[in-house]
């Protein structure tokens, strides 16, 4: 926490200044700010509060419609768990504290929940029943940092981002039972993340930056090497409507995007992609929205300040106080 020079920040969210007068002002770190998670319509016209301000920093809707599974920092613990949320109930704690758990992901018949976890230094992937019962279960372990993505629509397969062959990562998809095959899309060394399937399975969406900046690209699931760029200009956070006729993004604006796809067609086929509403998102590593399955509300996360602001306090004489 020692100071670096006049101006400069002192310790976590503070800073100070001296004068060669020996006077000294300084202010404490601001309180750190927590999120409200809200409904919003197509047109961003704002439905209502699904949760009340707490911290989270994931979240997924599940299935239904009605749940929500999401990362919630315990700050006194100093680690994420994974919790589930439902409109009228009392939010239940899915994981606990020490382990890490974040990254939550629903299976497809909203039975169980995959999530991120360090417990074993490195992120793994666990899974455990959506009812809090059982033992997490192990689906996905190695010696190099991963980040989950998305199961397919049947259920057979995980996607997420893994950095055995390049430090940035590439997408790669776990079989989850069989085999148990490890398939990974064509690799590049850009830096890929957020792979999500697409409802009807055929697409996974996800971000690269091999244009210079990031984009939302889809690739065909398996893999034939082929690839189409679904966003210009920059693009993160990709997501589906369940029935995989639309594509959503959010641009460097932060304007969720919804790009329709042709279903009928043999290939990739966008349209033209639709502005729909710009929301407060955060950033891409902590999924700040979601949409239900029919692709008409969407779930967004709401800065909402905590505490008041910073206060200044003025030392006079500093340097003799140091003295004595």
């Amino acid at each position: 926490m020692a100071a670096e020079v006049a101006g400069r920040t002192l310790g976590v969210g503070g800073a100070f200044a001296v004068s060669d007068t020996g006077l000294l002002v300084y202010t404490h770190a601001a309180p750190p700010a927590t999120v409200s998670l809200h409904w919003f319509d197509r047109s961003g016209r704002n439905l209502g509060v699904f949760a009340e301000p707490d911290s989270y920093r994931q979240f997924r809707i599940a299935p239904d419609g009605r749940r929500v599974a999401a990362a919630i920092e315990d700050e006194k613990a100093g680690s994420r768990s994974v919790w589930i949320l439902e409109a009228g109930h009392t939010q239940t704690r899915l994981t606990f504290p020490g382990t890490h758990d974040w990254e939550p992901a629903w299976s497809p018949d909203g039975a169980r929940i995959a999530f991120g976890s360090y417990r074993d230094g490195l992120l793994n992937i666990y899974s455990k029943s959506a009812s809090g019962s059982g033992n997490d279960e192990p689906l996905v372990l190695s010696d190099f940092q991963k980040d989950l993505g998305d199961f397919s629509p049947d259920g057979r397969f995980l996607a997420y981002r893994d950095t055995q062959r390049n430090v940035t990562g590439d997408i790669v998809v776990a079989e989850l039972s069989g085999t148990r095959r490890r398939i990974a899309l064509p690799p590049s060394d850009a830096a890929e993340l957020s792979p999500r399937f697409s409802g009807d399975g055929r697409w996974i969406a996800y971000v690269s930056d091999e244009t210079g900046v990031g984009e939302v690209f889809v690739q065909p699931f398996p893999p034939t090497g082929a690839k189409w760029q679904a966003s210009v200009g920059g693009g993160e956070s990709p997501a589906w409507r369940g029935d995989g006729g639309e594509l959503y993004y959010v641009d460097r604006r932060g304007m969720v995007m919804a790009l329709p796809v042709d279903k009928r067609a043999a290939s990739f086929a966008p349209g033209r992609p639709q502005p729909l509403f710009v929301a407060g998102f955060r950033s891409r590593f902590e999924d700040s929205y979601d949409v239900t399955k029919d692709g008409t509300r969407f779930m967004v996360s709401v800065a909402t300040p905590r505490g008041r602001a910073p206060r200044a306090t003025v030392v006079l004489n500093w340097a003799e106080a140091l003295r004595k």
